[in-house]
């Protein structure tokens, strides 16, 4: 699974031409890594949390993409 994702994100790296790019997607990525990740951890609460707080920086991030 963990290779899977360095993989996607080794040829999203190699394939975009924009750092901007780069960042958003390995970005993305890494925040969707860690969303499951902490929601089978400590369940659906912090999960709920966690949401929202992606959800704010997705909104950021459309103000530079």
């Amino acid at each position: 699974m963990h290779r899977l994702i360095l993989v996607i994100i080794l040829t999203l790296l190699f394939s975009h031409k924009h750092k901007i790019l780069h960042f958003t997607f390995l970005f993305l990525i890494l925040c969707q890594v860690r969303l499951l990740v902490i929601h089978h951890l400590c369940g659906t609460r912090l999960g709920h949390l966690i949401f929202q707080w992606r959800r704010r920086i997705r909104q950021c991030i459309g103000i530079y993409g």
